[in-house]
């Protein structure tokens, strides 16, 4: 309980108090006086103000100009960035005459332009093989014509029936692109920039935080082991009937019920497809792993066979059984055939099928008579499967079910594409394919001693971030969409026939137009005709490869174009729809205008624009990659869809 005093004990203490330490109170006393007195004085004492020389001032000014320069320096030091493990560093430091309020243009915004640009070449170029023929697909993996034989196609002229080493198959039926990571199990496709960058973060924090230099070569090497790809063609198999007057027909309502699938589900729409053991090739064909012949392998690193030697890890994809290369991903590397020299070719194997389909006997999914097929089985990098028990019949029937419809098949065949892209969280990975974090001979005690769970922790935290919230690093940051000027526009339209329609025209100066103003967004479709109402270029949500700038794919784009000029909104908007829709036309009648549609796992569309010097096609399309915007190019597009929307 607190003390209580009243008004008499208090006085009676104060003055205890002031007779105990007279001397102290009086040296108070006088101490106040004195202060009072000199505060009075400078009240009434103002001196005369006496104008400073040339000495003085310039004395003064000197001794202003080092305040103001300890000062900066000062807050200067205090503002400086302090590197640590878990903050993209670089990303705190601009090159110079560089404004520092944009990270996007600092040391680490450059590195991470240049290696997303990598990237995007690196996948599109992948994804371009799906663009090339059998015909040179054969070729550039060093096997025999004789792989890619089918049966004789009325339809095909480069056919002649006369003679079956003619009958090439003019296209793949379906193109599979698949990726697996470092330890080979099936993932999607994506870039792993970030993982390097962040890498690269951490192994540049303990020699030199501040060398862009040193970081992106390091980001280099490290993108190089990482990144690989094999591609495979098929077996030739048969459909139950793909060629004949009614085929146009059967195509079509497939076609009708894929887009209406993808309207359903617009997600069915995807530009890759996983893969993992078997798939369906296509009417109950079987183009398992196993099934997969004539395997390329490019890209693969010593650095990386090193890693997978010393991985634990099992690969959960059924992987085609592969040649492995190394050091090489800036071109293509063939692997040879391994066809059996006791195998007949499939020229002569054409001539039997074409002579026994005539002759109403059955065929079997090797190409062959029924009766034949256990004997002469082609066999290359892996065995096919054993006939099974009853199949003759169900043969002989789909035979004489394409006898009597009038339908045939000339064969088809698949490429399968597989990319390797090392991440962090496999044994494989990134961290194993680090030749330079992983010497030994360059550690040190006092700083870098490899991949330590510390540091490993420290990467894998700050790959994890939102990049783009923190940093205003994305994929659609490194967008080089370049308008056409009206001068490369109206070349363009010069060149066309002088008599196609002003429809055409007009449609094709619309497309024109676009290059380079509508980036590509994954699954975006138009909300209006024209730019108003599009709001191309705001900010979405990242789509599966990350673009954050509001735009179409290619099949939307192609939608916006005839529903802006036309006013018509096309009643599908997906791969399958519109290759469902308008005239089915041969290549050799492609107008400008027009546009080329490939389904599948793969798909894509363009708008035919006319010929090259060297017979290649011109088109105008939507494209991702390292473009992300509409733009102009060349393609061979030996695709299965020709299609007329107007006249």
């Amino acid at each position: 309980m607190k003390p209580h005093f009243n008004s008499e004990q208090i006085v009676k203490r104060i003055a205890d108090s002031m007779i105990r330490y007279k001397s102290k109170w009086a040296a108070a006393g006088m101490a106040l006086v004195l202060g009072g007195g000199s505060i009075g004085v400078s009240f009434l004492y103002h001196p005369a103000v006496k104008a400073a020389g040339p000495e003085q001032d310039s004395e003064a000014e000197e001794t202003t100009a080092a305040a103001t320069t300890t000062a900066a320096t000062e807050a200067e030091t205090e503002s400086a960035w302090v590197p640590t493990l878990d903050e993209l560093n670089l990303a705190h430091y601009f090159p110079e005459g560089e404004e520092d309020t944009d990270i996007t243009k600092s040391l680490a915004g450059h590195v991470f332009h240049e290696l997303m640009t990598r990237d995007a070449n690196w996948s599109s170029a992948i994804y371009s093989y799906s663009d090339v023929t059998p015909v040179d697909m054969a070729a550039k993996l060093g096997v025999s014509r004789d792989r890619i034989l089918g049966k004789y196609n009325p339809e095909d002229k480069s056919h002649q029936k006369e003679n079956p080493s003619t009958w090439t198959i003019g296209s793949f039926r379906n193109v599979k692109i698949q990726a697996v990571d470092g330890d080979g199990h099936a993932v999607s496709p994506y870039s792993n920039v970030p993982q390097i960058m962040s890498m690269a973060n951490v192994y540049t924090y303990y020699h030199n935080p501040e060398d862009s230099d040193a970081f992106l070569s390091y980001a280099k090497a490290l993108w190089e082991a990482s990144h690989s790809y094999t591609m495979s063609i098929s077996d030739v198999y048969y459909c139950s009937g793909c060629v004949g007057k009614d085929a146009e027909e059967l195509e079509k309502k497939a076609l009708m019920e894929e887009a209406e699938a993808e309207k359903e589900n617009p997600n069915l729409e995807r530009p890759y497809e996983e893969i993992s053991g078997e798939e369906d090739a296509g009417d109950g064909q079987s183009a398992s792993a196993e099934t997969q012949t004539s395997v390329i392998t490019a890209g693969l690193s010593t650095a990386e066979k090193k890693a997978k030697e010393a991985s634990q890890a099992e690969s959960s994809a059924a992987e085609t059984e592969t040649e492995t290369v190394p050091e090489s991903t800036s071109g293509v590397i063939t692997a040879p055939s391994r066809q059996k020299a006791a195998s007949p070719s499939n020229a002569e194997k054409s001539a039997a099928v074409q002579d026994a389909a005539d002759a109403g006997q059955a065929v079997s999914e090797s190409g062959e008579p029924a009766s034949e097929t256990a004997e002469s089985n082609i066999e290359t990098s892996a065995e096919t499967e054993p006939q099974k028990e009853g199949s003759s019949e169900a043969e002989t029937s789909a035979a004489e079910e394409q006898k009597s419809s009038g339908l045939s098949c000339p064969g088809h065949v698949d490429l399968t594409i597989t990319m390797k892209i090392g991440g962090l969280n496999e044994g494989a990975g990134l961290f194993a394919l680090d030749a330079a974090g992983n010497d030994a001979s360059k550690y040190s005690e006092s700083a870098w001693q490899g991949w330590t769970e510390e540091n490993r922790a420290a990467a894998i935290s700050l790959a994890s971030e939102d990049w783009y919230q923190k940093y205003g690093l994305s994929v659609s940051s490194i967008s080089t969409g370049t308008p056409l000027s009206v001068e490369e526009i109206e070349t363009y339209l010069d060149e066309l026939p002088s008599d196609i329609s002003d429809t055409r025209k007009e449609l094709l100066r619309f497309a024109l137009n676009s290059v380079g103003k509508v980036p590509y967004y994954w699954g975006g479709k138009p909300s209006a005709k024209n730019y108003e109402g599009n709001h191309f270029g705001r900010l979405m949500p990242p789509d599966v490869d990350g673009r954050t700038l509001k735009g179409l794919d290619c099949s939307g784009w192609i939608s916006w174009v005839y529903w802006s000029v036309t006013g018509t909104h096309l009643s599908y908007e997906g791969t399958s729809g519109l290759a469902a829709l308008g005239k089915r036309i041969s290549r050799e009648d492609l107008q400008p205008g027009d546009i080329l549609i490939r389904t599948g796992a793969d798909s894509h569309v363009v708008m035919f624009l006319g010929w090259t010097s060297d017979g290649r096609i011109r088109c105008v399309h939507e494209t991702s990659g390292s473009i992300n915007n509409v733009t102009v190019g060349t393609r061979n597009a030996g695709w299965p869809y020709y299609r007329r929307l107007i006249d």
